[in-house]
Parts: C-alpha cells; structure tokens; sequence
C-alpha cells in the first residue's frame, strides 16, 4: 500500500516467499517490516491473494504474544470446584478453538462472579465492560473476561467436560464424572442456564443435558416422590431446547449437598433459596404435615363439626381440610360443609 501519488511497488517473489515462510509466525506488522516497511494492510492483501488462509489471530497463541498469566490447566484435574465452572462456562459461557479463546460474559450486576472465575482461573486481565447492542440483551451493560491463547484449557474442557464450540443446541452431558463431581457441574449449569426458586428448580438445554440431570437426580436422590413434578418438555422452540423441573425433597437434598461442598456459588440464585428454606423452617410443622392424631380427630368429628370449625381447631386452612378428607376417602359432605357458619349447616341439613 502506498501514499496518494507515489508509484505502487509490485511485490517480488522472493517477498512473496518471505510473507510464506512467515505467516502464521509473525504477526502483520512484523513481516511488513521485513518486507521494504509494507504496512500491515498490504501484507493481509497479499497473504489472502496467495490463499493463505490461517487467521492472524492465531499468533495470540504464541507464547511471546501472551501479555496475562493465567492457569492454562486449571481444567485438567477433574474437581468438584473445575467441575463447577465447567458446568457455568456449558451454559453461559463461549469456547473458540480457532483462536484457543475461553469467554465469559454476564450482567453487570453479576460481575462479582466474573471476578470469581478470574480469579479461580489465576488470570491477571482485566474484566471489561460494554454495552450490549443485540438480541434480548439489548442495551444491557455486561461484564465480559476473554481468555485467549490457552489451547490446553480448550482442550482440558473438552476432554474432561464435552464443553466446546457452538454449544447452545449441540451440547452433550459429560462422561465419567463421579457423583460429587456431577453435582458441582449441574450447580454449575443451574446458576448460568437454570432457575432456583420457592423450592424448585428448573434447567434449559438439549434434551440429552436435561435428560442427564435427571438421572442424577432421580439416581442420587430417589424416593417416593411425585414423578409428575420431575417432566422433561420442550418450550416454544419445539425440540431444540428443552427444560426439566423437579421440586420437593430432591431440590432439598442437591442444595444441602452443594452447600457442604463450599463452592462460588452465584449468590443472587442461592441467597434467594436460603431465604425461602429459613421461612418455610419457621412455618410450624403442625401447619404443613398432618399428624395421626389430627387425622384421627378429622375421620371422628368430620360429621358434627363445620369445616371452619375443624380447621381453627387443627389450626389448619380450609383448602389443607379439604384436601386431607380427600386423601382420607371421607364423603363429600364434608366439602359441602366446609367454610359454612352453623346456621348455614341447619339450613342445609333442613332442606336435604
């Protein structure tokens, strides 16, 4: 490339050798120096009229062009804390192999836990912040870390993981984890892809993902339970993504788990859940499950008493009443009278 007026200087084949034998070695700009001081344009021009076609981005992986120090094999023992960030960087994060790249982006709101993985990972970057211009996360400001050059630990995620490119809807669950280490990738998962609340818990992805996680689920956690709170469906996109909610005592159960595992867990998720389990332990149990003797009283005093009456007795609801006299096979009359004054209940028993 040459300034407005000079004359163009054609590029001589043994330049040409040159910009061969270099490109891929040497960034643009070096080889245009070594090159009669072509700039770094007329050496891209060139190299794309010669068919060369690798990316200059892939000089980033070349240990003199690597500016941050990072744990490039922070994924290469599997563990219950590699695990979890695993499992976060399968649902919201990006992995480019060309240029050897591992990417995490989240809300602002969010970026205490992007300084988390960074720190986890050892990497001395910095986090940077950017408006987002496109899709549903439109003018929405992000906290973004971008890791390039660490080809090991693109690997190390995909061996160990199955974490990998384009993963949205081609992701597989990972083989050969152990049951701590499943857990710690699904808590990873749950807190990018997934939904904790009121004591439910709820996972978008392929079909073979959420299918995983239910089998773990139902592998580690079994029981009696009500298999119609545990479905795997697919959301308006028909089959490409698919979500999967369990609730009761499994949910109970995963999180005492994740808890004594001392993970980063993302705190606006969990903090919600732990606020929900103290107010459900500070309900009374005499609220929440029926015991023997209250059954007992239900069966014996269900024809004599209103349903108002049994309920402020039991210090139950009048839904909780009507549906015990269901589970109990009680006659309906029961329903009838449930919620009605005394006078009502004369007036009723008079016209029947």
């Amino acid at each position: 490339m040459t300034l407005k007026g000079q004359r163009q200087v054609n590029w001589t084949e043994a330049e040409k050798d040159l910009l061969r034998e270099s490109y891929g070695k040497e960034t643009a700009g070096e080889i245009g120096a070594r090159v009669r001081g072509r700039d770094r344009r007329a050496v891209i021009l060139m190299a794309r009229r010669l068919g060369l076609n690798r990316s200059f981005d892939e000089i980033r992986n070349l240990p003199r062009y690597k500016w941050y120090r990072v744990d490039e094999r922070y994924f290469a023992r599997i563990r219950p804390e590699a695990s979890y960030w695993a499992g976060f960087l399968a649902a919201d994060g990006c992995i480019h192999p060309t240029v050897n790249s591992v990417s995490l982006s989240l809300s602002e709101a969010d970026v205490l836990h992007v300084e988390a993985f960074r720190s986890a990972v050892c990497y001395s970057g910095s986090i940077r912040f950017y408006q987002n211009r496109g899709g549903y996360r439109n003018s929405r400001r992000e906290a973004r870390i971008t890791i390039y050059g660490v080809p090991n630990m693109v690997s190390d995620l995909w061996i160990n993981y199955g974490v990998g490119p384009r993963k949205t809807l081609t992701i597989k669950p990972p083989e050969n984890l152990g049951d701590v280490d499943s857990l710690a990738f699904i808590a990873g998962y749950v807190d990018g892809d997934g939904c904790l609340c009121n004591g439910s818990l709820q996972v978008t992805g392929t079909r073979a993902m959420v299918a995983w996680i239910k089998s773990v689920f139902d592998g580690l956690f079994s029981g009696k339970f009500n298999s119609r709170a545990a479905k795997i469906r697919a959301n308006s996109q028909g089959k490409r993504c698919w979500h999967y909610s369990v609730g009761g005592f499994r949910v109970s159960r995963f999180c005492n788990r994740i808890r004594g595992l001392s993970l980063p867990v993302l705190a606006r998720k969990w903090d919600g859940y732990e606020q929900w389990l103290k107010t459900k332990e500070s309900i009374p149990l005499s609220s929440c499950y029926w015991t023997q003797e209250q059954k007992d009283f239900l069966q014996s005093n269900y024809q004599v008493m209103t349903g108002s009456r049994i309920a402020a007795f039991l210090d139950k609801s009048i839904g909780s009443i009507k549906q015990q006299v269901i589970r109990l096979g009680l006659s309906k009359t029961t329903l009838l009278r449930a919620g009605r004054s005394d006078e009502e209940l004369v007036k009723a028993n008079a016209e029947n």
